[in-house]
């Protein structure tokens, strides 16, 4: 087992339609032992372990649960669209940080450039490779120095 526990987050970097980072914190909800069958019929089965990863949406999926001050929670009835089923054995499905996810996507695009040239455009976002790539690196540096000062500069 991966030593994953219920409450254990990750990030994702996404791109809005106007071309702005966001991001999603993912957070581990549930987690489940089921019998798998091998085939149709099968009664033996082996034990797979999956979590469900829900991402933390302000309005969507979290946000205001009753009247209390501070009173924020899950909200009840949110769409099983945003929850995503994994494997617990195979890790987390995102980096634990923003700082790893902001790394990945770099990583991503430095290889789409590489591949495809720096006015290639990704199938989520119609924003130029180039473009993304100073987006982040410039992102990259915005959040290692608020990291660095103990979050006191903006």
């Amino acid at each position: 087992m991966s030593g994953l526990k219920k409450g254990d987050t990750c990030w994702s970097l996404v791109w809005s339609e106007d071309g702005r980072i966001e991001w999603w914190e993912y957070v581990l909800r549930t987690i489940q032992t089921r019998k798998e069958p091998l085939w149709p019929g099968d009664t033996s089965g082996y034990a797979c372990t999956y979590g469900y990863w829900w991402p933390k949406l302000k309005g969507t999926t979290w946000g205001k649960v009753s009247r209390k001050h501070g009173d924020l929670g899950w909200l009840p009835g949110a769409w099983s669209c945003f929850r995503e089923k994994l494997s617990i054995n195979a890790g987390r499905p995102y980096p634990k940080t923003q700082l790893g996810a902001l790394r990945q996507e770099i990583a991503e695009v430095r290889a789409e450039i590489k591949e495809r040239g720096p006015d290639s455009h990704d199938w989520s976002c119609e924003i130029p490779a180039s473009w993304r790539l100073k987006k982040l690196l410039a992102a990259q540096k915005r959040l290692r120095k608020t990291k660095n000062d103990g979050g006191k500069s903006k």
